[in-house]
C-alpha cells in the first residue's frame, strides 16, 4: 500500500533499522483500497534475538493527513504569495502589529532603492520616521483601513530626490482573538503625476496672466484708436465746417453784387 513514489525510500528505511536495530521514524503515503492517499507517520523499533539479529519490528502509525495536507496548502499559498511580491507592480509590504517589516516586493525595494534584505525585521517608521506613524496608529487602534491620495514623503537617506508623492493603502489584518495581527501596507509612486498637474496649473496660471495682459493692450489700443479716429474726424469736421462757412460767405457775397 505504500505509494509508490515513497516506496524506494520506505524500504530503504527498514533495510536500516533491520541492520543497525535502532528505531525509525518515517513520514510517507500510502494509497488506499479506494483510491485514497493517506499520510502516515511511523515509528518503527526493532527487538534482537538471542543471536543479536534483528528478530521482530513494532511499529506505531499516525494519521498525519490533515496536517499534511495542511502544509501543502500553506507552502501553496506561501510560494503563491512569493509570486505576487516578486512580480507585482505595485509596492507591496507585510508588516507586523508594530509595524516590523515582514516582506517587501522588489518593487517596493526598488522604489526605496534599497536590498530587500536591508528590510525584514526592521521598524517602518525608524527606518522612515514621519507623522505618517500617527495616522497608521489610528488606524490600528479603530482596526480600519487607512488610504491617503498624494501623501508627501522625503527620503531621510536620499533628500536629493526632493519631495516625493505617494498614494497610500494600509489594510489591517485580524487573527483569531479579533486584534490586529499583520498589515498590509500598499504604496503607489505619484510623484510625476503631482508634478505634472503642478505643471499644468502653473502653466494655465501662466496663461490666465498672459490673456488678462492682452485684454489689457487690447483695450488700451482701442482706447486709443478711438481716441485718433475723434480727433481726427473733429478735425475733419472742424475743416469741412470752416470750408463750408468760406463758401457760404463766397455764395452770399456773389449774391449781392448781382442784386
Amino acid at each position: 500500500q505504500v505509494h509508490p513514489e515513497d516506496r524506494e525510500r520506505f524500504l530503504a528505511m527498514r533495510a536500516r533499522s533491520i541492520e543497525s536495530l535502532e528505531g525509525q521514524v518515517l513520514e510517507y503515503r500510502v494509497v488506499r483500497t479506494d483510491g485514497e492517499v493517506l499520510w502516515l507517520r511511523s515509528h518503527h523499533k526493532v527487538v534482537a534475538g538471542a543471536d543479536g539479529r534483528a528478530e521482530r519490528m513494532f511499529v506505531a502509525l499516525l494519521d498525519i493527513t490533515e496536517r499534511m495536507r495542511m502544509e501543502q496548502r500553506t507552502r501553496g499559498q506561501a510560494r503563491l504569495l512569493d509570486l505576487i511580491f516578486r512580480h507585482s507592480l505595485d509596492n507591496m509590504v507585510l508588516l507586523d502589529r508594530d509595524f516590523n517589516f515582514l516582506r517587501v516586493s522588489e518593487s517596493y525595494a526598488r522604489a526605496c532603492r534599497r536590498d530587500i534584505a536591508e528590510f525584514v525585521g526592521r521598524n517602518h517608521f525608524e527606518l522612515y520616521p514621519s507623522s505618517f506613524r500617527e495616522e497608521a496608529e489610528q488606524a490600528k487602534a479603530s482596526k480600519t483601513i487607512y488610504q491617503r491620495a498624494e501623501r508627501p514623503f522625503v527620503f531621510p537617506d536620499h533628500p536629493e530626490r526632493g519631495v516625493t508623492h505617494w498614494d497610500l493603502g494600509l489594510v489591517p489584518i485580524l487573527g483569531a482573538d479579533g486584534e490586529v495581527e499583520l498589515f498590509l501596507f500598499t504604496l503607489k509612486d505619484v510623484s510625476e503625476r503631482v508634478r505634472a498637474a503642478a505643471a499644468m496649473r502653473e502653466s494655465a496660471s501662466r496663461l490666465r496672466r498672459l490673456s488678462h495682459r492682452l485684454r489689457g493692450v487690447e483695450e488700451r489700443e482701442r482706447r486709443a484708436m478711438a481716441r485718433e479716429l475723434h480727433d481726427r474726424i473733429g478735425q475733419s469736421l472742424s475743416t469741412l465746417n470752416l470750408s463750408l462757412g468760406m463758401l457760404g460767405q463766397q455764395l452770399l457775397a456773389g449774391q449781392l453784387e448781382d442784386a
